[in-house]
């Protein structure tokens, strides 16, 4: 073995490999499940309206898409928005879907245009 192999050989004890191979992507997939069981579990324990933070999307036409929506810091993802609906002249109303306990359940979302809050109800 000359030197030149020598060296490469013992370079590639020091490239770096992954000794837990997949362990973030599956720690990515539990802290996943463990916010959503968080916000099924709040959210059963909260009925009627309250209100929420909302990640919405604006367009330039000004109409409103709800993205996600937060429970005591539990994060929902809103799978669709099945329709809206304009109330009058204080907001909408957005009937929406969301994964709970692995199972699709619908929520009602209001926007108050004047307050700029958002309310769940469930």
């Amino acid at each position: 073995m000359d030197f030149k192999e020598e060296m490469e050989n013992r370079a590639k004890q020091f490239i770096p490999f992954d000794a837990l191979k997949g362990f973030d992507a599956a720690l990515h997939q539990k802290e996943q499940e463990h916010n959503q069981n968080n916000a099924n579990e709040l959210m059963e324990q909260h009925t009627g309206h309250m209100p929420v933070p909302v990640i919405a999307s604006y367009s330039s036409h000004g109409k409103v898409v709800p993205l996600y929506f937060s429970v005591e810091g539990a994060k929902v993802k809103i799978s669709r928005v099945k329709w809206q609906e304009r109330m009058q002249e204080w907001g909408c109303k957005f009937r929406c879907e969301v994964m709970a306990d692995h199972a699709v359940k619908e929520v009602d979302l209001y926007y108050y245009k004047n307050k700029n809050t958002w309310m769940v109800h469930y």
